[in-house]
């Protein structure tokens, strides 16, 4: 362990390496292993603590076979099918498209559904400009919902859904967990705002086509860590963005600083390699930073249950 560390940070490390000896099963361990997506930022704390917590995934591993956890995003299949139904009923449709998504997967693949609440996440109280200008659900869009939730549960398809959260944490939580877990896992989805997910053991999936952070990276020039504050800047969900700063902008920014402290932090820099006008909509956009890059991060670390 390295000499520079502070007591308490040894301290830390000390308790998290007597928890994963505590740990009898992979579920266990998946849940003190949350604590690495906590303080993923602290290099101390990943130096101290990832080799042991890999060692004892190991040891749990052995012997196991290796799967695909493919984690489908209920409503995003629901309003294709939906808009899909024109000869055929939306259930029809629901049927075909997971269909072919199995298809397109080993069959001793892990198949699991993540789900919403329909009155919103804490985000849309938090904010009312929070995707407002997304059409109104209608009701016969709802009452599919409900008759497709009914047939997943029928059938004991499992489907998390916890109050508050969007779909997207539930999918980015059940991703990592099982990512933590040893397994490879797919996110079934299309919605940017998870492209900070991907990850060696973390891809997305959408009509036939994967994206994974070397796609993030070739599109973006992006990190998936840096992808919240890319977000935040361009400016998503209805939530403003830093005043002149776009797309190319952004991914450029974040790949000669790193990241929006680090431009406020060289805002003279920033000045003379990019213009008076970039640098001017960054230091306007420091009083909403902190709440706009809260909206957009996903909550990575819920309590789902992870199947072994």
């Amino acid at each position: 362990m390295a000499s520079s560390i502070t007591e308490w940070q040894a301290e830390q490390i000390k308790d998290f390496r007597q928890m994963l000896l505590e740990c009898e099963n992979i579920p266990q361990l998946v849940s003190v292993a949350r604590n690495l997506v906590h303080f993923v930022s602290q290099a101390w704390y990943l130096r101290g603590c990832l080799p042991a917590y890999n060692k004892r995934l190991a040891d749990f591993l052995e012997g196991r076979k290796e799967r695909i956890v493919v984690v489908i995003d209920f409503k995003a299949i629901c309003h294709l099918a939906y808009h899909r139904a024109k000869d055929t009923s939306p259930a029809s449709e629901f049927a075909d498209i997971i269909s072919r998504i199995k298809m397109a997967f080993s069959m001793s693949s892990l198949f699991l559904f993540a789900d919403e609440m329909e009155e919103g996440s804490w985000r849309y109280a938090k904010d009312s400009r929070w995707k407002s200008s997304r059409l109104d659900i209608t009701s016969g869009f709802l009452s599919f919902v409900a008759s497709a939730r009914e047939a997943l549960d029928k059938r004991g398809v499992k489907r998390y859904m916890f109050p508050t959260y969007d779909a997207d944490d539930v999918l980015a939580s059940l991703s990592t967990s099982y990512a933590l877990a040893g397994d490879k896992c797919v996110m079934v989805c299309q919605d940017k705002d998870l492209y900070q997910c991907l990850g060696p053991k973390v891809n997305m999936y959408w009509k036939g086509q994967f994206f994974n952070r070397e796609s993030l990276f070739k599109n973006y020039a992006c990190e998936p860590k840096q992808w919240v504050d890319w977000l935040a800047m361009v400016g998503r969900n209805d939530i403003p963005g830093a005043s002149g700063v776009g797309e190319k902008t952004a991914s450029k920014l974040l790949i000669t600083f790193g990241s929006y402290i680090n431009c406020l932090n060289a805002i003279d820099q920033v000045k003379n390699q990019f213009s008076e006008k970039v640098a001017a909509g960054l230091m306007e956009f420091e009083k909403a930073y902190f709440d706009t890059h809260r909206l957009h991060r996903l909550n990575q670390t819920l309590d789902v249950e992870v199947l072994v």
